[in-house]
Parts: C-alpha cells; structure tokens; sequence
C-alpha cells in the first residue's frame, strides 16, 4: 500500500539468520511425509506383528514337544519296554526251555507269531487261532500237525496271551508311537518359514538367533530318538523378544492414522510455504519499496483527478454538440429518411455522456414511450438503419471503404432502388463493397452506377456440387447478368463452338447449339425487360 511505512517493510522483511538451512531441513520434512503411505506402514507393522506371533507359536510348540517333560516321557517309555520285555522273556524263557530253538518269545519270535496269525485268518477264516483241530497243517511249515505240535501250539498261543506279553507287547507299542511322533515333528514348517521372510523384510535383529534356535532343536531331536542325553535348547528369552517386538509393532500400527498424517503434511507444507515467503520479503525488499512508491504516485494522481470536476467539460460539449452538430445530422438523417420513404421520422439529440453527446431516432408527435420497433415494418426498420448508416457515413471524414452486407433484405421494390442510388452516391468518393444474393438488387446496383459514372465491378462465390461453397469468379453468374453481359457472353459461346466444331461430334455439337440457343432466349427475354420494359414504369 501507498501508507506502507518504513518500520512496515522492515517488520515484513525481517527472517532469521539461518533461514536457507531451516527452508532446507523444512523441504526434506515434507518430501518425508509425502513418501509416506501410513496405510501401507499400518498394513506392514500388522503384518510384522501376526508373523511373530506365528514364530513364537511354533518355538512354543517344539519347546513342548522337545522340551524336558518330552524327555521325561521318552525314559519313562523306554523304561517301561525294556521291563516289559525283559519280564516276558524270563516268562518265555521259564515256558519254553525245552524247545528245541531258544529266544521262544522273544521280540523277533513275537513278530514271526502275528505274522503266522495274520496268514492263519485268511488260511483258515472259520476258525480261531491256531486252529489244531483234524486236518490241520502248521501255516508255517505246512506239515500235518501231531499231537506233540499241537501241543506246542497251544502253548504258544497261551504265552502269547499272557499279561506279561502283552504288556510288552503295549509297552513297544506305545514307544514306537512316541518315536513316531518325535520323528515327524517338522521344525520349520513353511508357515513358520514365510512368517521368517516377512519379519526379515522388517528386521535381521532376530535372523541369526532363530536360525541358530531351530538348529539346536533339530539337534536336541535327533539325539532323543538316538537315545542320547541332551539338553532342551533355551528358547524362552527369544520367545518373550519376539513377543515384545510383536506387542510394538501392533503399537505403531495402531498409532498410524491417515487423517493425523494428512493434517502433519498440511502444517509442514504451511510452514515450509512460511519460510519461503519469508525468504522472498527478505530478497525483495528493494522491489517492495518500488512498488510503495509507485503506489504513492498513483495515489497522487487519483487524488487530482478526483478534484477535477468534468460534469462542465461534459456539459459544454453537449452545447456545442446541439449548437453545431445536431441541427446538421438532423437535417441530413430525414433527408436520407424521405429519400427512402419514411416519413415523420425525426433525429434528437439525448444526454451528454463522458464528452459525448448521444443521439436516436424518434416518431414526429408520437405519444410517450412509443417505441420504433413496435411501430415500423420490419422493411422499414431496416431502411431507418440504412438511414443512420448513410447519416454516420457523411459525418466520417477518413473516407475509408464501407462494406454492406444484403442492404436491402425486406425492403420493396421502391426503397431497393433508393438504396442503390445511395450506394452508387457513396462510390463517387469512396470504395463501396456489397455483399447479396439478390439477383434483382444486383441489376440495381450495375444500373445506378452507370448512371452516377462510377465503376462497377463484379464477384461471385459459388458453391459447387459435391466440393462445396467458396469458389470465386470474376463474373457473375448468367442469372445475375444483365442484356449487354448476356450479349457478350453469347459472342464467346459462338466463337468457342466454331472454333471447336471441327472436332466434335454431332451429338455434343447438337448439346452445344442447344444451349446457346437456350441462352439466346433468355437473353431476348432480359432485353424485352429491361430495355423496353422498365423505362415505360414510373416507379415515383
């Protein structure tokens, strides 16, 4: 502003020292926030989070599985095979001392046993085993069983029920069962695996330690089913780790919000806008001071404008303009109005505008309000505008062209000729370019200018079949030509045909004899009315 003061622009301009380096530090702020997604962030430290927890199940599961109660089960198993075993073999020992072979009882002879039992079900599917009764052959040897062999089998087959044997028989079942189990815990399922490559993506703080944990209990594994003593990894600081990092990523997540980002992306992109403008006061001080005192000059000059009153200006030259120019307009606008057939038609000046004086047409003792449009034909506004035109056109001292554009649309025959000798006045001393498609006005035209000694010259703009409008001519077409132009054309017509009859053909000179012959009678039908017709009319 022009008041600015000295003290203002110093207060504006004033910025700290390090305002390079704090815009700087301030940019690298909001290019930060804007590469930040914290959907996506939110969407990871959720991720993050549910993939160690699925870490932490699985080293909890193999704590279990291999941990110390898994190893007191193993003995106890073991233990219990081992007795059962050894009771069973000093009970077939103590049953079967006799025999002919020895190790009746044992573990391998047990195994032969079912496999005998097994094959005596599909031998002898109606009877239990060992079937003894007649007929019966040992489904081992298959020999003819004698009494001492049926017998024996009987035996057997007592042994084989006995408590002890079948406690044995439990007690091997139930540890193969638990190796089983040992043998097919997977220490690193592809679960587990893939949770691994998402926490790593995040971290390599637990990589090594994991790697190093499942390897230990791959070990502590293999060395429980070899019978070796080991002992349990310790995994239960990794797990209560990866159970706090777990618990801080949900923390994060949850404190990521897209509508607390969006507002600190607003408040460092204000200040950072702060800072630059505060940076561009402080580089164009000597601008600012420019333009205060440009503002002040341009403030004292509307002040002495202000103090100029022009309504005196404006009024004098609303005077002179009556006094010198009204009465002269006036008298030429109802001249130029009579010679076209309006009459009680008059021209008055209005109000004073600005240094100008305005001016309209008006109805001679016309009632108040009266409005021309509501009075005249639509001929005879278009002929009170042509009227203004002309009165304007005298007033006009340059002289430069006029060019009018269908002058004569709704208007009569009458005021159509009274148009044309206008124009053709208007052509004595200036170049005068009319624009119509009226063939009539145009003979008009060509007329009046014969009449008033002025050249006349002709255009046409055609519009041709399948290429379109806007071709020009020198001439116009044999519609718009009068008597003497149809004349001249018809001698070209015949010189072209003899020049050219040679070598046509009877056909095409036929079609060329018929047109001329054509033109010639709408040629002799121009001159009856134009030559002997129009000058019997008396169109006053």
């Amino acid at each position: 502003m022009a008041t600015t003061t000295d003290e203002d622009i110093q207060a504006a301009t004033v910025c700290p020292a390090d305002i390079d380096q704090l815009l700087e530090e301030q940019v690298r702020v909001v290019a930060g926030l804007l590469t930040t997604d914290p959907a996506r962030d939110k969407r990871r430290h959720a991720d993050v989070a549910t993939s160690l927890d699925t870490i932490v199940d699985n080293l909890v599961e193999l704590d279990t599985s291999l941990g110390t109660e898994a190893q007191r089960r193993l003995d106890e198993l073991t233990q219990a095979a081992t007795s059962a075993r050894e009771a069973a073999e000093a009970a077939s020992r103590a049953s079967f001392a006799d025999e002919p072979l020895a190790e009746v009882g044992s573990g391998a002879w047990q195994s032969l046993w079912r496999a005998a039992e097994e094959y005596s079900k599909s031998a002898y599917p109606d009877h239990s085993f060992p079937h003894t009764g007649d007929e019966a052959v040992c489904v081992l040897c298959q020999q003819r069983l004698t009494d001492s062999a049926t017998e024996r089998l009987t035996r057997f087959h007592d042994f084989v029920t006995d408590t002890t044997a079948r406690q044995a028989q439990v007690a091997d079942s139930e540890l193969a069962t638990f190796r089983r189990q040992l043998q097919d815990i997977e220490i690193t399922p592809h679960p587990v695996l893939a949770a691994l490559a998402v926490v790593r993506q995040d971290t390599d703080a637990f990589t090594d330690s994991l790697e190093g944990l499942w390897q230990a209990l791959l070990d502590r594994r293999d060395a429980m089913l070899a019978g070796k003593q080991s002992l349990p990894p310790a995994g239960k600081v990794m797990i209560q780790g990866l159970r706090r990092s777990a618990q801080e990523h949900r923390e994060q997540g949850n404190r990521l919000e897209v509508h607390e980002h969006a507002q600190q992306l607003q408040q460092a992109e204000d200040k950072e806008r702060r800072l630059r403008e505060q940076r561009a006061m402080r580089d164009g001080r000597e601008l600012i001071e420019c333009e205060r005192a440009r503002l002040k000059r341009v403030a004292n000059l509307d002040a002495k404008f202000s103090e100029t009153n022009t309504r005196s200006i404006t009024d004098k030259v609303g005077e002179l303009t009556r006094e010198y120019v009204t009465e002269e307009a006036q008298h030429r606008f109802i001249g130029e109005t009579v010679r076209l057939g309006l009459e009680r038609v008059t021209f008055r000046a209005t109000k004073a505008r600005r240094g100008a004086l305005l001016h309209k047409a008006d109805f001679l003792n016309a009632r108040r309000g009266a409005q021309l449009a509501e009075v005249l034909s639509e001929g005879e506004q278009t002929a009170l505008g042509f009227a203004g035109f002309l009165t304007e056109a005298h007033f006009e001292t340059s002289r430069s062209a006029l060019v009018l554009d269908d002058p004569v649309s709704s208007l009569d025959h009458m005021k159509r000729a009274a148009v044309a000798n206008r124009i053709a006045d208007l052509a004595e001393e200036r170049q005068v370019v009319v624009f119509t498609h009226d063939i009539a006005f145009t003979m008009l035209l060509r007329k009046a200018a014969g009449e008033h000694g002025v050249q006349f010259a002709t255009r046409g703009v055609e519009h041709r079949r399948k290429v379109g409008p806007g071709f020009t001519t020198l001439e116009h077409p044999w519609t718009a030509q009068d008597a003497s132009q149809r004349i001249e054309t018809l001698r070209q017509q015949v010189a072209r045909l003899r020049r050219n009859e040679d070598g046509m053909t009877e056909a095409d000179y036929q079609r060329e004899t018929e047109d001329i012959a054509g033109h010639m009678s709408q040629t002799w039908e121009r001159i009856i009315s134009q030559v002997l017709a129009e000058p019997l009319v008396d169109y006053k």
